[in-house]
């Protein structure tokens, strides 16, 4: 297990993204990465520790203010963002994100949350909005996460940067026929299932 410095089993959130951040740095040839969101001094804490690249840090949720004056990185680690803007600023936040990066690795609920779970819906619309301006999403990580560091995490990459993708990191693609599996503890999975029937249930009783 990952260790603080005070010796400590280090938070959540940090091996979660320790673990991210290990195995991209391991197949991507990676010299910038551009943590952003709620979680990017987590996400710093993750990749300074590679050794592998340089690391710029933005912290917050407000999409106008956390590109302001960002250039273009070899992989941004966008954390804590997703479920703190509104459906309106989606669209603003991902082509902000392409138009800076090939690789995006992007969380739809906190770092290391294992509890928490998109909806199928919330889940595909993000997955709609990145194919949109031309990203694939790849669910590479969470099958070697760990359960309790397990989340909505995911990589996406536009069509220029699989080309030079291995192929075991093709091989993890989402396409719209495929749901992003639950990998979490028993109690999160059933509160997940549950939420993904409840909203068809709504629509059908409103059309009544």
């Amino acid at each position: 297990m990952a260790q603080s410095l005070t010796g400590l089993p280090a938070p959540r959130p940090i091996q979660q993204a320790r673990e991210i951040a290990s195995q991209l740095s391991d197949t991507l040839d990676a010299n910038s990465v551009l943590a952003l969101g709620r979680d990017a001094k987590d996400i710093e804490t993750a990749w300074s520790g590679t050794g592998s690249a340089k690391v710029t840090t933005v912290v917050g949720d407000d999409v106008d203010d956390l590109f302001k004056g960002q250039g273009r990185a070899d992989i941004i680690h966008c954390g804590g963002v997703a479920g703190h803007i509104p459906e309106s600023s989606a669209c603003v936040l991902v082509h902000a994100l392409a138009m800076r990066t090939d690789y995006v690795v992007f969380s739809l609920t906190g770092l290391g949350d294992a509890d928490t779970k998109a909806s199928p819906r919330e889940i595909d619309r993000w997955r709609d909005i990145f194919a949109a301006h031309g990203y694939d999403a790849f669910d590479c990580f969470r099958p070697k996460l760990k359960a309790d560091l397990r989340g909505d995490v995911l990589l996406f990459a536009n069509l220029e940067a699989q080309m030079g993708m291995a192929p075991d990191l093709r091989g993890t693609a989402l396409n719209k026929s495929r749901r992003v599996p639950h990998r979490g503890r028993v109690g999160a999975r059933i509160r997940h299932y549950i939420s993904g029937f409840a909203a068809p249930k709504q629509r059908r009783k409103r059309a009544a």
